[in-house]
């Protein structure tokens, strides 16, 4: 695998990284009183 694949890849990582963080709290928000199981 060349170092292009490589940083490929860990931008990807890097990216669906900052979006889980970045919903994670917009998710909680919106749903500020989660269905009991």
């Amino acid at each position: 695998m060349g170092p292009g694949k490589r940083g490929l890849i860990a931008t990807a990582v890097a990216v669906v990284c900052a979006v889980t963080v970045l919903a994670a709290p917009g998710t909680a928000f919106a749903n500020p009183t989660p269905s009991p199981t």
